[in-house]
């Protein structure tokens, strides 16, 4: 009896409504698809690589800092002293260009290791010998995107690549493309017999020395390992072979232990790891957030649907009552108009599929990441999605189904529409209004303290200043860089040039431990030493806070400035003149600078010495006037390639590398910021809706009150005093959710904006006006028009 056709006719009569329905819910299915793709995305780092469940990556722990780097000779330590692991691999990162033929090349994330590392990230090998890769000195493996940047479309196989003009490798395999879900990138991995057969002394040193640390340790367990006995075993071999540990008070080496991070956990887990060699980073913590806003903002669509199937509609009634009379069942009606809900679900997930795929290009744009498609058709993707589209239809679908019904037959044909405002189904409204605004107001707040955040992050105080200041990779000798500032400094545009052997904005790869002469220390707080040249502090502008600063490398030979941090870790209360140790050499503090960022401002910022009395100049920084730089960079490389012609020129700007670091931040934050304004839009589609048919069951009512002399202020303040009610009571709900969740959210940073009253009584005040502008247009309308026609209508 209950035909499809009668339900396309009750919809075509309320176009109004459906409209309104089928746009919120197409917009809360497309934020349900693109989000779900993220975070299937997010989700599934490193579940390619077989046996992932049972492969980790080895990490130190002193007291409550991590990180991921030991020397060579520390994991070759671990693994002989640990022989029960079924696999150890041990990685590390090469540096310098490449060259094949005459054409060069600057290509990043080139590895060194061994057979091992085939193995333990399931390398896919699609050309060349499948056996012994990776045990032969000058040998290389490629991978396919690697191969045809550097030979086209010739055969890699039997090419033979220079690196760094030191050395050259043979190419031995390419292999298919690491995943975008692989928190580790190779485009080379050069075997590490090849640096072992170098001779020169600092490639010696990075096999023979324990404090030169830059390989990442894996190793993969038999199924059933016990972690906690294993990680007990790894820590007691460390600490067994380390050198530094051999005589160390019980209290450092009780603070000293080696963790298991599960392969599986490194992208979402590393949000406090230092050293940690993936570009990418996420935390549990945002995808979590993201989850709950995606959550939040099909709620929405849904109580709109629920809002507006309830409100009265002569046409709904008398289909009801015709329905009834005619022998419908109450189960009949229920499914009725159950269909009816899911007609308008499958109508608008059909849309949102389209209108997905036409955006994902904006959407990858948006977050730098490439997703699948195609993914969204698959288990168990598919299967998440039609869960929750079932729960959508049901939340949405069941409430109008079982309230209209239970409504009687005869007299729903006489009833007039005074009388059907008064049913049941408004006493559900304010409860589901308020809740709307409730989120609103939350995602409103999470917007603001979000957006004041990412801007704390990028334009807090750094110690140094950023503007028009160039870095360049030197890695060269001091003569090189010499010639260089003096060549720089001809090009009429630059104003100073300095080198260092770290610049801010990146780890400090000589961290150690730092004591005051003359005094016993229980604990060694761990600081960094960084080589600068004389005129560092002035050309990068940070300032002098105590003492003097350098003056030639020579005459400060064992002077040392250090930074406030520095001062306060130490406890220092006259700094000058103090005798520090560090590395095993002693230094005279002839200075205190200000705070230099280096990392990120996740982390606190470091201890750190400077000394002039260093030769390792890795990165050269020079300061420009301002203007259009085009032409002055242009210059900087015609100086570069007259000294080097070999050597390509690694060139960017620090406001683009400070940029760098916080692009995961920025992508979201903007990802965030679209959430939230399709929140609102939802929310003021539902209120349009609400007013709309607010005004069209009290057409009589305002003709009436208007003929006795009501004043247009008057009408509006009646039809929109529920809507402020509604708002003031969310406030006051929403705001205590938002602090504590947004109080958690900045627990990530070390350094964080504050939770100012302002930003809850702004929200409050958006929310407020949101919904006066929206039900007053409306309400306007219904306010000025003519009696005479409201009571016609009637």
């Amino acid at each position: 009896m209950i035909q499809l056709k009668s339900i396309i006719r009750m919809m075509l009569s309320e176009k109004r409504q459906h409209l309104t329905n089928i746009a919120g819910l197409t917009i809360g299915f497309i934020v349900l698809i693109l989000i779900s793709l993220y975070l299937n995305k997010e989700l599934s780092f490193d579940k390619h690589v077989d046996n992932y469940q049972n492969k980790y990556r080895l990490l130190q722990q002193v007291n409550d800092e991590k990180a991921a780097i030991f020397s060579y000779i520390a994991g070759e330590s671990i693994k002989e002293r640990v022989p029960e692991l079924q696999s150890f691999c041990i990685v590390s990162r090469e540096f310098g260009q490449q060259k094949v033929d005459n054409n060069k090349f600057d290509l990043k994330n080139i590895l060194t290791s061994d057979a091992s590392f085939i193995d333990m990230f399931d390398l896919q090998i699609k050309e060349g010998n499948k056996t012994d890769l990776l045990n032969t000195p000058n040998t290389c493996i490629i991978s396919e995107s690697t191969a045809s940047i550097l030979l086209g479309d010739k055969s890699a196989i039997g090419e033979s690549i220079n690196f760094g003009s030191e050395y050259d490798a043979t190419v031995t395999a390419t292999y298919k493309d690491i995943p975008s879900t692989s928190h580790i990138k190779a485009n080379i991995v050069i075997s590490i017999s090849t640096l072992r057969a170098l001779q020169s002394n600092w490639r010696k040193r990075f096999f023979s020395s324990w404090g030169n640390q830059g390989s990442n340790l894996y190793i993969a367990t038999p199924p059933g390992t016990d972690i906690t006995t294993l990680q007990e075993k790894l820590t007691n071999s460390f600490l067994a072979a380390c050198p530094w540990t051999q005589n160390a008070p019980k209290e450092i080496l009780e603070s000293m232990k080696i963790n298991m991070q599960s392969m599986q956990d490194i992208h979402l887990q590393s949000s406090d790891v230092q050293w940690d060699t993936s570009t990418i980073k996420n935390s549990k913590r945002t995808i979590k957030s993201f989850f709950i806003v995606m959550i939040m903002i099909l709620v929405l669509a849904c109580f709109n649907y629920i809002n507006l199937s309830t409100a009265s509609s002569d046409t709904k009634q008398k289909t009801i009552g015709i329905l009834k009379s005619l022998g419908a069942e109450r189960v009949q009606i229920f499914f009725f108009f159950f269909k009816q809900t899911l007609t308008v679900v499958m109508i608008a997930l059909a849309l949102a599929v389209l209108c997905s795929w036409a955006l994902l290009p904006y959407y990858e744009n948006l977050l730098h990441s490439q997703m699948q498609f195609s993914l969204l058709f698959q288990f168990p993707l598919l299967g998440y999605i039609l869960l929750t589209i079932i729960g959508v239809t049901l939340l949405s679908g069941l409430y109008p189904a079982l309230h209209f019904s239970s409504q009687k037959s005869v007299s729903l044909i006489r009833k007039s529409a005074s009388q059907k405002s008064t049913e049941k189904g408004l006493s559900l409204r304010p409860a589901l209004v308020t809740l709307q605004f409730i989120v609103s107001i939350f995602l409103i707040v999470s917007l603001f303290t979000i957006k004041r955040q990412i801007t704390l992050l990028t334009s807090k105080e750094l110690g140094f200043s950023k503007e028009q200041l160039v870095e360049i990779q030197h890695y060269k000798n001091q003569n090189s860089y010499e010639y260089l500032a003096q060549e720089f400094m001809k090009i009429p545009a630059v104003k100073a040039v300095t080198a260092a052997s770290n610049m801010p904005c990146e780890y400090i790869n000589n961290e150690n431990n730092l004591m005051v002469v003359g005094e016993t220390q229980a604990k060694q707080p761990s600081a960094c030493l960084v080589g600068v040249e004389p005129n560092y502090f002035q050309t990068m502008e940070t300032k002098l806070l105590q003492g003097t600063g350098f003056k030639d490398r020579k005459s400060d030979d064992n002077n040392v400035l250090i930074n406030n941090t520095t001062v306060k870790l130490l406890n220092l209360q006259e700094p000058i003149g103090t005798k520090l140790k560090l590395m095993g050499k002693e230094y005279t503090v002839m200075g205190v600078v200000e705070d230099v960022q280096y990392r990120t401002l996740h982390e606190p910022a470091l201890p750190v010495l400077y000394t002039s009395n260093y030769s390792n100049h890795r990165k050269i920084a020079i300061k420009l006037h301002p203007g259009n730089h085009i032409e002055t960079v242009n210059k900087i490389k015609a100086v570069w390639s007259s000294k080097y012609p070999d050597n390509i020129i690694s060139l960017r700007f620090f406001d683009t590398k400070l940029q760098a670091n916080y692009q995961t931040e920025v992508s979201q934050l903007h990802l965030f910021n679209l959430l939230v304004m399709i929140g609102v839009f939802i929310l003021v589609l539902g209120l349009l809706g609400l007013i709309w048919f607010v005004t069209e069951n009290r057409t009589k009512e305002i003709g009436v009150r208007k003929v006795n002399g009501a004043k247009i202020s008057e009408i509006l303040a009646m039809l929109n005093k529920d809507f402020v009610r509604w708002v003031v009571v969310a406030f006051i709900l929403a705001c205590p959710i938002a602090y504590f969740a947004m109080n958690k959210w900045l627990e990530n940073f070390a350094y964080k904006t504050e939770l100012s009253w302002w930003i809850f009584a702004l929200a409050g005040v958006v929310a407020l006006g949101i919904a006066i502008l929206t039900v007053s247009w409306q309400s306007w309308k219904a306010a000025t028009r003519n009696p005479v026609e409201a009571l016609r209508y009637e």
